[in-house]
């Protein structure tokens, strides 16, 4: 049967007279419909939330079967949204769905559908009710595009604008080498701005691109304290210094239980500063006895927040019959920082795994530092491939915490990231399929409430039942890349253009015994 699209057409007169009686008088005894108590099945689900005012269309498939559809979009101030067809599949006007967020911006809005059987009778469907944010969201996503469980075929790091459809190449792997492909990730910017950014690559050619406004260059991090490249970054505030982890890591796949399984054998943070091109550390935030991993900067620069966990020794050569990874369990950590000196203060615990009975991981600090998101998962400290891993809010003013959802699965996922003005955040769930992870948002008050979580809108409300990458890492940033992907293809590319960065020589050595890399990428 051939399908065809719900458009901004003209409704049949005496419906369309319906609907407008029914939207200027409240009434749901009109004798041409059969009012239904329960909502329409709608796909993606977008019930019962709330939306920025600057997101894009939320374009969605009608579930239950009819004949013909009449949908009604509209809110107590300004215009509605008519659209009707014979297709389930409903795109919304983009000018006309703007002006409906605009209009009714701190207030709620309805989407009623009615449907018509083979009979030719009506049926109204109860309202799905959701609610316009007063503040906005950042308007670009960036994300890393990875093909199912592979790490090199066609990967990409690319940028979503959130206000429509556009999305841009930043990167392709494809472009970066003619002789072989390299896994790229770990994007970070400093203050959500796109003007001091990086991007690791892992492979031939590890390394780091760093852009300074329009300047790009690529870094080699690797120096005698840390023979693993730099990953997991963060921008400190001043964007003078970016704090990385540094590992040797081990990647499983299993038949049964667990699908994938990440855990480190080794791991430390370095700190590289931007203007010499240094690496240095310590033995607070690099102990051999300890892994230190996912850092990540108050938004004051004052604090330098991380996980860590007791290394496990290694007892043969067989380091994962040996590891038992389910027994490791990481704190939440963070220590005071001196910009000026560059010096690192006393160890301060937040959150033991002990108190959790979990591995507590990628902490971020909201950007008025009030509050705290982080990952709850049963062990190890990569949570995107574990439906057991939790979303959590914690007040760092009085160290509470809570999970975001502890039934249903709501905000099962990880690698998360807020908006500038901390009234948004974005995290990666598969909870869709199991397997392909796409970007969630929801929105946070000043009190800490949370509302449900939607998922990223696209054009076609079929996309998500057909998509077979993942959208991994999303981060929002305030305005778009500008430099080119070309640029940054011609700097990856070109061996003299890289610099080799190099260990501080204030770094004691002796100090830490052991490296927390064996040069092996993460």
């Amino acid at each position: 049967m051939k399908r065809t699209t719900l458009k901004n057409t003209l409704l049949p007169t005496a419906l369309a007279c319906c609907l407008a009686a029914l939207s200027s008088c409240n009434r749901t005894d009109i004798a041409a419909f059969a009012a239904l108590s329960r909502t329409p099945v709608i796909d993606p689900d977008y019930s019962g939330t709330v939306v920025p005012p600057n997101i894009a269309p939320m374009d969605f498939i009608i579930k239950d079967d009819a004949a013909a559809y009449a949908v009604r979009i509209a809110g107590p101030l300004g215009d509605t949204i008519f659209l009707g067809g014979k297709s389930p599949r409903v795109i919304i006007p983009p000018a006309k769905w703007r002006r409906l967020l605009r209009q009714n911006r701190g207030h709620e809005f309805s989407i009623i559908v009615y449907a018509r059987n083979v009979n030719g009778e009506w049926q109204r469907f109860a309202p799905i009710t959701n609610a316009v944010a007063s503040d906005t969201i950042d308007g670009w996503l960036v994300y890393r595009k990875i093909l199912g469980y592979q790490t090199i075929p066609e990967m990409s790091i690319r940028q979503r604008s959130l206000g429509d459809f556009g999305d841009k190449v930043v990167l392709d792997n494809r472009t970066m080498s003619t002789s072989k492909l390299q896994c790229i990730n770990c994007h970070s910017f400093c203050n959500y701005q796109p003007d001091n950014m990086i991007i690791h690559m892992r492979g031939a050619d590890q390394g780091m691109i760093l852009v300074r406004g329009d300047t790009v260059t690529k870094i080699d991090t690797r120096t005698k304290f840390n023979k693993s490249p730099a990953s997991y970054a963060s921008w400190h505030p001043s964007g003078k210094y970016i704090s990385f982890a540094v590992m040797k890591v081990t990647q499983t796949l299993h038949s049964v239980d667990d699908p994938r399984v990440v855990f480190d054998e080794s791991s430390g943070l370095i700190l590289y500063n931007v203007e010499t091109n240094t690496v240095s550390t310590c033995p607070r935030i690099a102990d051999p006895l300890r892994m230190e991993t996912l850092p990540d900067w108050s938004p004051d620069g004052k604090y330098l927040y991380f996980c860590s966990a007791a290394r496990p020794p290694r007892v043969d050569a067989t380091f994962y019959d040996s590891l038992k990874y389910k027994n490791i369990r990481y704190d939440l950590m963070r220590i005071p920082f001196d910009v000026a000196t560059g010096v690192f203060g006393a160890l301060d615990t937040v959150l033991t795994a002990w108190a959790t009975g979990l591995s507590n991981v990628q902490p971020k600090v909201s950007p008025d530092g009030r509050f705290l998101l982080f990952v709850t998962t049963p062990y190890s400290y990569f949570a995107g491939y574990n439906d057991k891993s939790r979303l959590c809010l914690m007040d760092l003013r009085t160290k509470a915490w809570r999970p975001l959802d502890t039934a249903g699965g709501a905000f099962s996922g990880s690698f998360h990231s807020w908006s500038s003005n901390g009234r948004w955040f974005v995290f990666n769930s598969r909870r869709r399929d199991g397997v392909c992870g796409c970007p969630y948002f929801a929105a946070v008050d000043t009190a800490g409430n949370v509302g449900k979580p939607f998922i990223l809108p696209q054009r076609d409300p079929e996309f998500y039942a057909t998509y077979l990458k993942s959208f991994n890492v999303p981060v929002l940033i305030a305005k778009p890349i500008r430099v080119s992907w070309r640029e940054i293809c011609r700097v990856t590319n070109d061996p003299a253009l890289e610099k080799i960065a190099k260990l501080d020589p204030g770094v004691d050595l002796d100090a830490l015994s052991k490296s927390p890399g064996d040069g092996k990428a993460p």
